[in-house]
């Protein structure tokens, strides 16, 4: 959704989020957010794999956060 926002000139970011898992969908208190930027001709696929590289440090990051409460 974000990179076809991009495309028409609405966005020109996206972002990962990590939360705490409540039983409403996509409401829990953020544990870590990391912005990602579109790049200009970048395609869907290069944009998926950096997005997928913020997401792997962004889960050890929370589980990091989180044990660290515990």
């Amino acid at each position: 959704r974000a990179y076809d926002a991009f495309q028409a000139g609405e966005v020109d970011k996206t972002g990962v989020m990590v939360h705490y898992v409540v039983q409403e969908v996509d409401r829990g208190e953020p544990v870590v957010v990391r912005e990602v930027e579109i790049r200009k001709g970048e395609t869907l696929e290069e944009l998926e794999g950096r997005i997928h590289e913020v997401e792997h440090e962004a889960i050890v990051e929370a589980a990091r956060k989180v044990l660290e409460r515990v």
